[in-house]
Protein backbone atom coordinates (compact mmCIF):
# COMPACT_ATOMS: atom_id res chain seq x y z
CA UNK A 1 0.00 0.00 0.00
CA UNK A 2 2.80 2.20 0.78
CA UNK A 3 4.54 1.85 -2.39
CA UNK A 4 1.23 2.73 -4.50
CA UNK A 5 0.89 5.61 -1.99
CA UNK A 6 4.28 6.61 -3.74
CA UNK A 7 3.60 6.79 -6.82
CA UNK A 8 0.18 8.81 -5.87
CA UNK A 9 -0.24 12.18 -8.02
CA UNK A 10 -0.83 14.03 -4.39
CA UNK A 11 2.28 15.41 -3.67
CA UNK A 12 1.73 15.03 -0.14
CA UNK A 13 0.90 11.23 0.17
CA UNK A 14 3.52 11.04 -2.03
CA UNK A 15 5.86 12.57 0.45
CA UNK A 16 4.39 11.03 3.26
CA UNK A 17 4.57 7.21 2.12
CA UNK A 18 8.48 7.81 0.76
CA UNK A 19 9.19 9.31 3.82
CA UNK A 20 7.35 5.90 5.78
CA UNK A 21 9.25 3.80 3.17
CA UNK A 22 12.80 5.43 3.80
CA UNK A 23 12.48 4.86 7.76
CA UNK A 24 11.08 1.10 7.05
CA UNK A 25 14.24 0.77 5.23
CA UNK A 26 16.38 1.58 7.90
CA UNK A 27 16.96 5.23 7.33
CA UNK A 28 17.30 7.13 10.36
CA UNK A 29 14.86 10.12 11.41
CA UNK A 30 17.99 12.26 11.52
CA UNK A 31 19.78 11.09 7.64
CA UNK A 32 15.76 11.77 6.68
CA UNK A 33 15.72 15.21 8.29
CA UNK A 34 18.82 16.36 6.45
CA UNK A 35 17.85 14.95 3.22
CA UNK A 36 14.52 16.25 3.41
CA UNK A 37 15.57 19.49 5.33
CA UNK A 38 13.10 18.88 7.88
CA UNK A 39 13.81 18.36 11.82
CA UNK A 40 13.98 14.96 13.06
CA UNK A 41 10.84 15.72 15.42
CA UNK A 42 8.77 16.10 12.38
CA UNK A 43 9.73 12.66 11.22
CA UNK A 44 8.74 11.23 14.70
CA UNK A 45 5.63 13.16 14.73
CA UNK A 46 4.92 11.28 11.19
CA UNK A 47 6.06 7.72 12.32
CA UNK A 48 4.09 7.90 15.38
CA UNK A 49 0.91 9.35 13.66
CA UNK A 50 1.18 6.45 11.20
CA UNK A 51 1.68 3.97 13.69
CA UNK A 52 -1.43 5.18 15.42
CA UNK A 53 -3.97 6.26 12.47
CA UNK A 54 -2.17 4.11 9.82
CA UNK A 55 -4.01 5.02 6.17
CA UNK A 56 -5.88 7.89 7.59
CA UNK A 57 -2.57 10.32 7.54
CA UNK A 58 -3.05 10.10 4.18
CA UNK A 59 -5.55 12.00 1.57
CA UNK A 60 -9.30 9.63 1.29
CA UNK A 61 -8.64 9.99 -2.12
CA UNK A 62 -5.17 8.70 -2.69
CA UNK A 63 -5.91 6.05 -0.59
CA UNK A 64 -8.67 4.87 -2.81
CA UNK A 65 -6.66 5.15 -6.24
CA UNK A 66 -3.89 2.88 -4.12
CA UNK A 67 -6.69 0.24 -3.15
CA UNK A 68 -7.87 -0.02 -6.40
CA UNK A 69 -4.33 -0.97 -7.86
CA UNK A 70 -1.91 -3.12 -6.77
CA UNK A 71 0.10 -3.30 -3.87
CA UNK A 72 3.98 -3.61 -3.62
CA UNK A 73 5.42 -6.97 -1.83
CA UNK A 74 8.78 -7.06 0.10
CA UNK A 75 10.58 -9.96 0.46
CA UNK A 76 11.40 -10.58 4.19
CA UNK A 77 14.85 -10.82 3.41
CA UNK A 78 14.72 -7.54 2.22
CA UNK A 79 14.53 -7.01 6.01
CA UNK A 80 17.82 -8.57 7.05
CA UNK A 81 20.24 -7.42 8.91
CA UNK A 82 23.02 -6.17 6.62
CA UNK A 83 26.05 -6.74 8.97
CA UNK A 84 27.48 -9.81 9.13
CA UNK A 85 27.94 -10.18 12.69
CA UNK A 86 23.95 -9.23 12.84
CA UNK A 87 23.27 -11.66 9.93
CA UNK A 88 24.97 -15.02 11.35
CA UNK A 89 23.59 -14.04 14.82
CA UNK A 90 20.26 -13.49 12.98
CA UNK A 91 20.39 -16.93 11.30
CA UNK A 92 21.68 -18.92 14.16
CA UNK A 93 18.57 -18.05 16.57
CA UNK A 94 16.32 -19.06 13.93
CA UNK A 95 17.72 -22.59 13.63
CA UNK A 96 17.42 -23.13 17.21
CA UNK A 97 14.01 -21.74 17.34
CA UNK A 98 13.37 -24.39 14.70
CA UNK A 99 14.82 -26.78 16.81
CA UNK A 100 12.67 -26.06 19.30
CA UNK A 101 9.66 -25.84 17.34
CA UNK A 102 9.87 -29.44 16.06
CA UNK A 103 10.67 -30.93 19.07
CA UNK A 104 7.86 -29.74 21.01
CA UNK A 105 5.21 -29.62 19.06
CA UNK A 106 3.12 -32.14 21.27
CA UNK A 107 3.40 -29.35 24.12
CA UNK A 108 2.91 -26.09 22.22
CA UNK A 109 0.31 -27.58 19.72
CA UNK A 110 0.80 -24.46 16.93
CA UNK A 111 -0.26 -25.85 13.61
CA UNK A 112 2.72 -25.67 10.91
CA UNK A 113 1.43 -22.91 8.76
CA UNK A 114 2.53 -20.73 11.71
CA UNK A 115 6.12 -22.14 11.43
CA UNK A 116 7.52 -20.17 8.91
CA UNK A 117 6.29 -16.97 10.97
CA UNK A 118 9.00 -18.13 13.82
CA UNK A 119 11.79 -18.50 11.39
CA UNK A 120 11.47 -14.97 10.12
CA UNK A 121 10.73 -13.71 13.35
CA UNK A 122 13.80 -15.02 14.69
CA UNK A 123 15.66 -13.74 11.51
CA UNK A 124 14.26 -10.15 12.13
CA UNK A 125 14.37 -10.24 15.84
CA UNK A 126 17.33 -7.35 16.44
CA UNK A 127 15.98 -5.74 13.04
CA UNK A 128 15.97 -1.98 14.94
CA UNK A 129 19.39 -2.77 17.05
CA UNK A 130 20.78 0.23 15.24
CA UNK A 131 17.98 2.72 15.44
CA UNK A 132 18.60 5.91 16.95
CA UNK A 133 19.49 6.23 20.29
CA UNK A 134 16.62 7.64 21.37
CA UNK A 135 14.58 5.15 20.57
CA UNK A 136 13.83 1.70 21.76
CA UNK A 137 15.26 -0.73 19.27
CA UNK A 138 12.09 -3.84 19.48
CA UNK A 139 9.84 -0.97 19.18
CA UNK A 140 11.56 -0.30 15.93
CA UNK A 141 11.58 -3.38 14.73
CA UNK A 142 8.13 -3.85 15.24
CA UNK A 143 6.97 -0.82 13.65
CA UNK A 144 9.17 -1.50 10.51
CA UNK A 145 7.77 -5.11 10.34
CA UNK A 146 4.34 -3.30 10.34
CA UNK A 147 4.78 -0.43 7.37
CA UNK A 148 5.79 -3.34 5.02
CA UNK A 149 3.46 -5.94 3.29
CA UNK A 150 5.46 -9.01 3.53
CA UNK A 151 5.72 -11.65 0.57
CA UNK A 152 4.45 -14.81 1.38
CA UNK A 153 2.54 -13.82 4.94
CA UNK A 154 -1.15 -12.42 5.62
CA UNK A 155 -1.56 -9.23 7.40
CA UNK A 156 -1.95 -11.69 10.65
CA UNK A 157 1.06 -12.91 9.85
CA UNK A 158 2.72 -9.84 9.42
CA UNK A 159 1.33 -8.66 12.92
CA UNK A 160 2.17 -11.13 14.55
CA UNK A 161 5.61 -11.12 13.52
CA UNK A 162 5.50 -7.38 14.59
CA UNK A 163 4.43 -8.89 17.82
CA UNK A 164 7.21 -11.32 18.01
CA UNK A 165 9.93 -8.98 18.19
CA UNK A 166 8.25 -6.63 20.23
CA UNK A 167 8.13 -9.33 22.58
CA UNK A 168 11.79 -10.51 22.51
CA UNK A 169 12.44 -7.38 25.20
CA UNK A 170 13.18 -7.71 28.79
CA UNK A 171 9.93 -7.72 30.07
CA UNK A 172 6.93 -9.20 28.23
CA UNK A 173 3.70 -6.93 28.19
CA UNK A 174 1.18 -7.93 25.89
CA UNK A 175 -1.25 -6.13 27.23
CA UNK A 176 0.32 -2.64 26.52
CA UNK A 177 0.82 -3.35 22.90
CA UNK A 178 -2.55 -2.11 21.25
CA UNK A 179 -1.88 -4.43 18.28
CA UNK A 180 -2.12 -7.49 20.27
CA UNK A 181 -5.16 -6.86 22.31
CA UNK A 182 -6.66 -7.03 18.47
CA UNK A 183 -6.07 -10.66 18.10
CA UNK A 184 -8.50 -13.16 19.08
CA UNK A 185 -7.84 -15.76 21.26
CA UNK A 186 -6.69 -18.56 19.62
CA UNK A 187 -3.98 -15.78 17.46
CA UNK A 188 -2.86 -14.23 21.28
CA UNK A 189 -1.92 -18.03 22.29
CA UNK A 190 0.01 -18.58 19.40
CA UNK A 191 1.69 -15.48 19.33
CA UNK A 192 2.60 -15.47 23.38
CA UNK A 193 3.84 -19.66 22.52
CA UNK A 194 5.94 -18.54 19.38
CA UNK A 195 7.38 -15.24 21.10
CA UNK A 196 8.19 -17.64 24.06
CA UNK A 197 9.94 -20.33 21.24
CA UNK A 198 11.67 -17.24 20.38
CA UNK A 199 13.21 -16.08 23.47
CA UNK A 200 14.67 -18.91 24.72
CA UNK A 201 16.28 -19.47 21.05
CA UNK A 202 17.54 -15.97 21.62
CA UNK A 203 18.82 -16.28 25.41
CA UNK A 204 21.26 -19.27 23.66
CA UNK A 205 23.42 -17.13 21.69
CA UNK A 206 23.69 -14.46 24.06
CA UNK A 207 27.37 -14.33 23.70
CA UNK A 208 26.83 -13.86 19.59
CA UNK A 209 29.11 -16.50 18.88
CA UNK A 210 27.18 -19.07 17.22
CA UNK A 211 29.36 -21.74 19.79
CA UNK A 212 26.57 -23.21 21.99
CA UNK A 213 24.32 -26.34 19.96
CA UNK A 214 21.56 -28.03 20.86
CA UNK A 215 22.53 -31.58 22.20
CA UNK A 216 18.99 -33.04 23.07
CA UNK A 217 15.70 -31.80 24.01
CA UNK A 218 13.75 -34.35 26.45
CA UNK A 219 10.50 -34.26 27.35
CA UNK A 220 9.06 -35.09 30.59
CA UNK A 221 8.31 -33.68 33.92
CA UNK A 222 10.03 -30.59 32.15
CA UNK A 223 11.62 -29.82 28.75
CA UNK A 224 15.43 -30.54 29.25
CA UNK A 225 17.35 -28.37 26.92
CA UNK A 226 20.89 -29.92 27.10
CA UNK A 227 23.10 -27.32 24.90
CA UNK A 228 27.23 -27.89 24.72
CA UNK A 229 29.88 -25.55 23.25
CA UNK A 230 31.99 -22.59 23.74
CA UNK A 231 30.01 -20.30 26.54
CA UNK A 232 27.48 -22.90 26.93
CA UNK A 233 27.30 -21.98 30.66
CA UNK A 234 26.73 -18.55 30.32
CA UNK A 235 24.27 -19.12 27.32
CA UNK A 236 22.43 -21.30 29.54
CA UNK A 237 21.63 -18.68 32.04
CA UNK A 238 20.11 -16.08 29.64
CA UNK A 239 17.79 -19.16 27.79
CA UNK A 240 16.49 -19.67 31.60
CA UNK A 241 16.23 -15.98 32.22
CA UNK A 242 14.10 -15.91 29.11
CA UNK A 243 12.53 -18.66 29.46
CA UNK A 244 10.18 -16.23 31.83
CA UNK A 245 7.68 -15.80 29.29
CA UNK A 246 7.42 -20.11 28.57
CA UNK A 247 6.66 -20.77 32.28
CA UNK A 248 3.82 -17.85 31.85
CA UNK A 249 2.23 -19.50 28.39
CA UNK A 250 3.70 -23.13 28.01
CA UNK A 251 3.47 -26.53 30.40
CA UNK A 252 5.45 -27.86 31.69
CA UNK A 253 8.30 -25.87 32.46
CA UNK A 254 11.75 -25.46 30.06
CA UNK A 255 14.90 -25.75 31.72
CA UNK A 256 18.64 -25.28 30.13
CA UNK A 257 21.48 -26.98 31.13
CA UNK A 258 25.16 -27.56 30.24
CA UNK A 259 26.39 -30.37 29.18
CA UNK A 260 29.17 -30.65 30.86
CA UNK A 261 27.54 -29.34 33.86
CA UNK A 262 23.81 -31.21 33.99
CA UNK A 263 25.42 -34.02 36.03
CA UNK A 264 26.34 -31.66 38.79
CA UNK A 265 23.56 -29.33 38.69
CA UNK A 266 20.77 -32.12 39.10
CA UNK A 267 21.17 -32.31 42.56
CA UNK A 268 20.52 -28.48 43.04
CA UNK A 269 16.82 -28.61 43.48
CA UNK A 270 14.01 -30.95 43.48
CA UNK A 271 13.12 -32.32 40.26
CA UNK A 272 10.51 -30.89 38.59
CA UNK A 273 6.84 -31.48 39.47
CA UNK A 274 4.10 -33.01 37.15
CA UNK A 275 1.43 -31.37 36.38
CA UNK A 276 -1.54 -30.65 38.98
CA UNK A 277 -4.79 -32.30 38.35
CA UNK A 278 -7.97 -32.21 40.70
CA UNK A 279 -7.84 -35.22 42.00
CA UNK A 280 -4.48 -34.82 43.51
CA UNK A 281 -4.20 -34.67 47.24
CA UNK A 282 -4.23 -30.89 48.44
CA UNK A 283 -0.24 -31.54 50.11
CA UNK A 284 0.93 -33.03 47.52
CA UNK A 285 -0.05 -30.54 45.27
CA UNK A 286 1.34 -27.83 47.93
CA UNK A 287 4.66 -29.21 46.93
CA UNK A 288 4.14 -29.17 42.94
CA UNK A 289 3.19 -25.95 43.40
CA UNK A 290 6.41 -24.77 45.34
CA UNK A 291 9.07 -27.25 43.61
CA UNK A 292 8.14 -24.65 40.49
CA UNK A 293 9.40 -21.63 42.67
CA UNK A 294 12.02 -23.18 44.02
CA UNK A 295 13.13 -24.26 40.88
CA UNK A 296 12.96 -20.85 39.58
CA UNK A 297 14.78 -19.63 42.29
CA UNK A 298 17.44 -21.78 42.45
CA UNK A 299 18.37 -20.97 38.66
CA UNK A 300 18.73 -17.68 39.46
CA UNK A 301 21.37 -17.62 42.15
CA UNK A 302 24.20 -17.15 40.00
CA UNK A 303 22.42 -14.04 37.96
CA UNK A 304 21.47 -12.49 41.71
CA UNK A 305 25.32 -13.53 43.22
CA UNK A 306 27.07 -11.92 39.56
CA UNK A 307 25.20 -8.58 39.93
CA UNK A 308 25.25 -8.13 36.08
CA UNK A 309 20.78 -8.29 35.85
CA UNK A 310 19.04 -6.36 37.98
CA UNK A 311 15.84 -8.43 36.49
CA UNK A 312 17.12 -11.46 38.12
CA UNK A 313 17.08 -9.85 41.29
CA UNK A 314 13.31 -9.02 40.59
CA UNK A 315 12.82 -12.34 39.46
CA UNK A 316 13.84 -14.02 42.61
CA UNK A 317 12.17 -12.04 44.50
CA UNK A 318 8.71 -12.86 42.64
CA UNK A 319 10.09 -16.69 43.16
CA UNK A 320 10.34 -16.05 46.79
CA UNK A 321 6.66 -14.00 47.36
CA UNK A 322 5.39 -17.25 45.39
CA UNK A 323 6.94 -19.41 47.38
CA UNK A 324 5.49 -18.04 50.26
CA UNK A 325 2.31 -17.60 49.21
CA UNK A 326 1.60 -20.86 48.59
CA UNK A 327 3.10 -22.12 51.67
CA UNK A 328 0.76 -19.16 53.26
CA UNK A 329 -2.37 -20.52 51.20
CA UNK A 330 -2.03 -24.51 52.02
CA UNK A 331 -0.08 -24.51 55.47
CA UNK A 332 -3.01 -26.21 56.74
CA UNK A 333 -2.11 -29.39 54.80
CA UNK A 334 1.20 -29.54 55.95
CA UNK A 335 2.23 -30.02 59.61
CA UNK A 336 2.88 -26.81 61.01
CA UNK A 337 6.18 -27.86 62.25
CA UNK A 338 7.17 -28.31 58.69
CA UNK A 339 5.93 -25.08 57.13
CA UNK A 340 7.81 -23.27 60.09
CA UNK A 341 11.03 -24.62 59.10
CA UNK A 342 10.61 -23.56 55.74
CA UNK A 343 9.64 -19.50 56.41
CA UNK A 344 12.06 -17.96 58.42
CA UNK A 345 15.50 -18.23 55.31
CA UNK A 346 12.76 -17.41 52.72
CA UNK A 347 11.09 -14.58 54.22
CA UNK A 348 15.04 -13.07 55.12
CA UNK A 349 15.75 -13.94 51.48
CA UNK A 350 12.66 -11.91 50.21
CA UNK A 351 13.28 -8.77 52.21
CA UNK A 352 16.69 -8.58 51.34
CA UNK A 353 16.17 -9.03 47.64
CA UNK A 354 13.21 -6.36 48.22
CA UNK A 355 15.53 -3.86 49.31
CA UNK A 356 18.03 -4.25 46.70
CA UNK A 357 15.21 -4.45 44.34
CA UNK A 358 13.69 -0.86 45.91
CA UNK A 359 17.03 1.07 45.49
CA UNK A 360 16.61 -0.80 41.57
CA UNK A 361 13.31 1.26 41.34
CA UNK A 362 14.71 4.08 42.92
CA UNK A 363 17.24 4.83 40.91
CA UNK A 364 15.71 4.34 37.35
CA UNK A 365 12.77 6.45 38.24
CA UNK A 366 15.16 9.43 39.78
CA UNK A 367 17.48 8.93 36.29
CA UNK A 368 14.21 9.27 34.26
CA UNK A 369 13.07 12.11 35.90
CA UNK A 370 16.88 13.89 35.64
CA UNK A 371 16.71 13.59 31.81
CA UNK A 372 13.82 16.12 31.69
CA UNK A 373 14.90 18.18 34.62
CA UNK A 374 16.61 21.99 34.16
CA UNK A 375 20.50 21.81 34.45
CA UNK A 376 20.67 23.62 37.53
CA UNK A 377 18.88 20.56 39.43
CA UNK A 378 21.21 18.20 38.26
CA UNK A 379 24.10 18.48 41.28
CA UNK A 380 21.72 17.99 43.96
CA UNK A 381 19.95 14.90 42.26
CA UNK A 382 22.95 13.92 42.11
CA UNK A 383 23.71 13.81 45.83
CA UNK A 384 20.65 11.49 46.24
CA UNK A 385 21.44 9.44 43.35
CA UNK A 386 24.92 8.53 45.14
CA UNK A 387 23.80 7.90 48.49
CA UNK A 388 21.01 5.75 46.81
CA UNK A 389 24.12 3.87 44.79
CA UNK A 390 25.80 3.33 48.25
CA UNK A 391 22.54 1.70 49.53
CA UNK A 392 22.34 -0.29 46.55
CA UNK A 393 25.94 -1.88 46.98
CA UNK A 394 24.93 -2.34 50.87
CA UNK A 395 21.94 -4.39 49.73
CA UNK A 396 23.69 -6.58 46.98
CA UNK A 397 26.60 -7.27 49.71
CA UNK A 398 24.32 -8.87 52.08
CA UNK A 399 22.29 -10.47 49.40
CA UNK A 400 25.34 -12.44 48.54
CA UNK A 401 26.03 -12.83 52.23
CA UNK A 402 23.22 -14.42 52.82
CA UNK A 403 23.13 -16.78 49.40
CA UNK A 404 26.67 -18.50 50.44
CA UNK A 405 25.84 -18.60 53.87
CA UNK A 406 25.30 -21.86 56.20
CA UNK A 407 21.70 -21.44 56.61
CA UNK A 408 20.88 -20.65 53.16
CA UNK A 409 22.77 -24.00 52.70
CA UNK A 410 20.99 -25.83 54.82
CA UNK A 411 17.75 -24.08 53.40
CA UNK A 412 18.01 -25.25 50.41
CA UNK A 413 19.16 -28.92 51.45
CA UNK A 414 15.96 -29.28 53.67
CA UNK A 415 13.51 -28.08 51.35
CA UNK A 416 14.66 -30.78 48.51
CA UNK A 417 14.06 -33.24 51.48
CA UNK A 418 10.67 -31.75 51.85
CA UNK A 419 9.42 -31.43 48.52
CA UNK A 420 10.68 -35.19 47.94
CA UNK A 421 8.04 -36.75 50.72
CA UNK A 422 4.63 -37.77 50.17
CA UNK A 423 1.48 -36.73 51.46
CA UNK A 424 0.72 -38.92 54.65
CA UNK A 425 -1.91 -36.43 55.91
CA UNK A 426 -5.52 -37.67 55.10
CA UNK A 427 -6.00 -34.68 52.68
CA UNK A 428 -8.95 -33.10 50.74
CA UNK A 429 -8.39 -33.32 46.60
CA UNK A 430 -7.34 -30.15 44.64
CA UNK A 431 -11.05 -30.21 43.47
CA UNK A 432 -12.60 -30.30 47.16
CA UNK A 433 -10.73 -27.19 48.29
CA UNK A 434 -9.57 -24.77 46.04
CA UNK A 435 -12.79 -23.16 44.86
CA UNK A 436 -13.27 -22.38 48.17
CA UNK A 437 -9.77 -21.32 48.90
CA UNK A 438 -10.36 -19.21 45.48
CA UNK A 439 -13.75 -17.85 46.87
CA UNK A 440 -12.05 -17.01 49.91
CA UNK A 441 -9.12 -14.58 48.61
CA UNK A 442 -11.41 -12.96 46.03
CA UNK A 443 -13.42 -11.94 49.29
CA UNK A 444 -10.37 -10.78 50.63
CA UNK A 445 -9.83 -8.57 47.56
CA UNK A 446 -13.44 -7.57 47.18
CA UNK A 447 -13.94 -6.38 50.77
CA UNK A 448 -12.43 -2.80 49.41
CA UNK A 449 -15.13 -2.42 46.81
CA UNK A 450 -16.54 -0.30 49.60
CA UNK A 451 -13.81 1.82 50.47
CA UNK A 452 -11.29 2.00 47.60
CA UNK A 453 -12.03 5.58 46.44
CA UNK A 454 -10.76 7.09 50.41
CA UNK A 455 -8.68 4.18 51.07
CA UNK A 456 -5.29 5.15 52.73
CA UNK A 457 -1.95 4.60 50.72
CA UNK A 458 -1.56 1.60 53.05
CA UNK A 459 -5.05 0.63 52.69
CA UNK A 460 -4.06 0.79 48.53
CA UNK A 461 -1.18 -1.51 48.94
CA UNK A 462 -3.02 -4.10 51.17
CA UNK A 463 -5.21 -4.23 47.88
CA UNK A 464 -2.41 -4.90 45.77
CA UNK A 465 -0.93 -7.63 48.09
CA UNK A 466 -4.51 -9.46 48.04
CA UNK A 467 -4.77 -8.98 44.57
CA UNK A 468 -1.79 -10.17 43.88
CA UNK A 469 -2.71 -13.49 46.48
CA UNK A 470 -5.71 -14.01 44.36
CA UNK A 471 -3.72 -14.21 40.86
CA UNK A 472 -1.28 -16.57 42.51
CA UNK A 473 -3.81 -18.54 43.55
CA UNK A 474 -5.10 -18.83 40.31
CA UNK A 475 -2.07 -19.39 38.03
CA UNK A 476 -1.16 -22.13 40.94
CA UNK A 477 -3.53 -24.49 39.69
CA UNK A 478 -4.35 -23.73 36.05
CA UNK A 479 -3.08 -26.67 35.60
CA UNK A 480 -6.23 -27.95 37.12
CA UNK A 481 -8.60 -26.00 34.95
CA UNK A 482 -7.26 -27.74 31.95
CA UNK A 483 -5.44 -23.52 30.55
CA UNK A 484 -4.47 -20.80 32.15
CA UNK A 485 -7.40 -18.60 33.03
CA UNK A 486 -6.14 -15.36 31.37
CA UNK A 487 -9.57 -13.19 31.29
CA UNK A 488 -9.52 -13.46 35.23
CA UNK A 489 -5.41 -12.86 35.73
CA UNK A 490 -5.02 -10.19 32.86
CA UNK A 491 -7.56 -7.37 35.34
CA UNK A 492 -5.51 -8.49 38.23
CA UNK A 493 -2.30 -7.99 36.59
CA UNK A 494 -3.42 -4.37 35.24
CA UNK A 495 -4.61 -3.54 39.11
CA UNK A 496 -1.33 -5.18 40.34
CA UNK A 497 0.80 -3.40 38.47
CA UNK A 498 -0.71 -0.23 38.92
CA UNK A 499 -0.62 0.11 42.11
CA UNK A 500 2.63 -0.96 42.04
CA UNK A 501 3.45 2.22 40.55
CA UNK A 502 1.64 4.12 43.56
CA UNK A 503 3.84 1.76 46.20
CA UNK A 504 6.95 3.12 43.88
CA UNK A 505 6.00 6.66 44.40
CA UNK A 506 5.46 6.05 47.39
CA UNK A 507 8.59 4.30 48.60
CA UNK A 508 10.22 7.20 46.71
CA UNK A 509 8.70 9.96 48.17
CA UNK A 510 9.58 8.18 51.66
CA UNK A 511 12.97 8.22 50.63
CA UNK A 512 13.33 11.72 49.71
CA UNK A 513 12.14 12.84 53.39
CA UNK A 514 14.72 10.61 54.51
CA UNK A 515 17.62 12.03 52.52
CA UNK A 516 16.65 15.58 53.18
CA UNK A 517 15.71 15.35 57.24
CA UNK A 518 19.57 13.75 57.37
CA UNK A 519 20.96 16.58 55.62
CA UNK A 520 19.32 19.12 57.19
CA UNK A 521 20.67 17.66 60.51
CA UNK A 522 23.84 17.01 59.76
CA UNK A 523 24.21 20.58 58.66
CA UNK A 524 22.69 21.48 61.87
CA UNK A 525 25.47 19.25 63.59
CA UNK A 526 28.06 21.12 61.80
CA UNK A 527 26.26 24.80 62.95
CA UNK A 528 25.87 25.09 59.19
CA UNK A 529 22.83 26.64 57.25
CA UNK A 530 20.26 24.07 56.00
CA UNK A 531 21.51 23.01 52.36
CA UNK A 532 19.71 24.03 49.66
CA UNK A 533 17.31 21.08 48.54
CA UNK A 534 15.21 22.67 46.32
CA UNK A 535 15.27 20.84 43.81
CA UNK A 536 14.97 17.47 46.04
CA UNK A 537 11.99 19.13 47.31
CA UNK A 538 10.87 19.74 43.29
CA UNK A 539 10.97 15.52 42.73
CA UNK A 540 9.29 14.44 45.94
CA UNK A 541 6.26 17.11 44.62
CA UNK A 542 6.77 15.58 41.22
CA UNK A 543 6.09 12.28 42.84
CA UNK A 544 3.03 13.41 45.21
CA UNK A 545 1.25 14.51 41.86
CA UNK A 546 2.10 11.39 40.50
CA UNK A 547 0.07 9.30 43.20
CA UNK A 548 -2.95 11.59 42.85
CA UNK A 549 -2.71 10.79 39.20
CA UNK A 550 -2.38 7.18 39.51
CA UNK A 551 -5.47 7.34 41.83
CA UNK A 552 -7.33 9.30 39.66
CA UNK A 553 -6.84 6.20 37.18
CA UNK A 554 -8.06 3.91 39.20
CA UNK A 555 -11.89 3.43 38.61
CA UNK A 556 -12.03 1.28 35.74
CA UNK A 557 -8.93 -1.14 36.89
CA UNK A 558 -11.00 -1.48 40.27
CA UNK A 559 -14.57 -2.37 38.52
CA UNK A 560 -12.93 -5.17 36.16
CA UNK A 561 -12.44 -6.75 39.15
CA UNK A 562 -15.34 -6.12 41.23
CA UNK A 563 -17.83 -6.31 38.20
CA UNK A 564 -20.51 -9.16 38.14
CA UNK A 565 -19.23 -10.09 35.19
CA UNK A 566 -15.90 -11.06 36.86
CA UNK A 567 -17.29 -13.15 39.95
CA UNK A 568 -19.87 -14.93 36.76
CA UNK A 569 -16.31 -16.37 35.12
CA UNK A 570 -14.87 -17.20 38.47
CA UNK A 571 -17.62 -19.18 39.00
CA UNK A 572 -17.47 -21.12 35.89
CA UNK A 573 -13.85 -21.61 36.47
CA UNK A 574 -14.51 -23.20 39.70
CA UNK A 575 -17.48 -25.55 38.50
CA UNK A 576 -15.02 -26.68 36.49
CA UNK A 577 -13.16 -28.53 39.18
Amino acid sequence: MLNALAQDPDETARRRARILLEWADGKTAKALAAELDMRPAQIHKLTRAFLQARLEIFPPAAVERALRGASGKTLPTALLPQDPADLAHAQFISARALELFDATRQIHAIPDEWRAVLETGALLHNLGSHADADQWHHRVAHDVILVHDLEGFSAVQRDVLACLVLFNRKKVKPEQDALFGAFDDATKRITLALAAILRVADGLDYTKTQATTIQTITLDSIVEVVVAGKGARRNVQRANKKADLWREVLVPPLVARADANARRAAPRSAAPQPLLASGDLLGDAARKIIARQFEKLRALEEQVRANDDLEAVHDMRVACRRMNSALRLLRAYFSNKRVKKRRPVLEELRDVLGRARNFDVLGAALDSYRANAPASESTALQMVMEVWSDERAAAQNALAKLLDSPAYAQWVTRTNEFLQEQDTQVNPRVGDMVPALIWKQYGAVRKYETRWEIASLEELHALRIDAKRLRYTLEFFADAFGEKPVALIEPLVALQDHLGSVQDAVVGAKALTGFMTIETRRARARGEDAPDLQAIAAYHAHLQSRIAELRAQLPELVAAVFCHAYREALGALTAKL
